[in-house]
């Protein structure tokens, strides 16, 4: 794991160089890179081997704390040439798309829990370091579907997100810790908090359209200013 997080460092340092990142960027990366590292090669690692509790909070860092940070990090001279080829912007928008982004977060947290998958990554280190790179691939997924699509002003779908971590982490710690705890109440949660954040990016959308247009986004359509000479009235 620890050649995994070099190599993806040096990754980041490349591109970096090639495509240079704002000036805050490169604190997003390693402060999401700072997560990982505690998330992996800290006592908490091993420590999740014989308390769920630690076992759920490692999990809730990889998904919904350090891929954020890393997302944030993603100089836009890079996206703007990942766009240019349109077979990598097809991959991303669907992948981005919300449907797909709610499935494959919500559906790696819910199939790494089931009796066979979980038992799977307590007998090989293999499989589980690949629930480790799914949860993290997830949950940069989930952050782009919202971080990316609002690329004019990232501050609103960044504070969603931080709505669901709000709400998801700490109740998962603490029913964890409940003697009659049961992974279904962790899918029951995380669909319950992804319906809050979702109310949240659309209330803060709202907001924005009001700000920047003085209309609503579902009144939008319908207040096209006219051209003048348009002949229309």
């Amino acid at each position: 794991m620890l050649g995994a997080l070099v190599l993806g460092a040096l990754v980041y340092m490349r591109i970096a160089a090639r495509f240079p990142p704002r000036p805050a960027q490169p604190w997003f990366f390693w402060s999401g890179y700072a997560v990982l590292a505690l998330a992996l090669l800290s006592p908490l690692d091993r420590g999740a081997t014989y308390l769920f509790t630690l076992h759920m909070l490692q999990h809730m860092l990889l998904l919904l704390v350090a891929p954020p940070l890393i997302a944030l990090s993603v100089p836009p001279t890079l996206l703007g040439w990942v766009f240019q080829r349109p077979a990598l912007r097809r991959v991303l928008r669907a992948l981005w798309a919300p449907v797909p982004a709610f499935v494959l977060f919500n559906g790696a947290l819910l199939a790494w829990h089931l009796p066979a998958a979980y038992d799977a990554t307590l007998r090989s280190p293999w499989i589980h370091a690949a629930e480790h790179v799914s949860f993290v691939a997830t949950g940069l997924i989930f952050t782009c579907s919202g971080l990316f699509q609002a690329l004019g002003n990232t501050w609103p779908s960044l504070l969603s997100s931080a709505s669901r971590l709000l709400t998801f982490v700490v109740p998962v710690v603490l029913l964890s810790r409940r003697a009659d705890f049961s992974l279904m109440e962790v899918w029951r949660l995380s669909v319950a908090t992804v319906t809050l954040q979702a109310l949240t990016s659309w209330t803060l959308l709202v907001r924005e359209f009001r700000r920047k247009l003085g209309t609503s986004p579902v009144t939008a359509g319908d207040s096209v200013a006219v051209a003048p000479g348009s002949g229309r009235t």
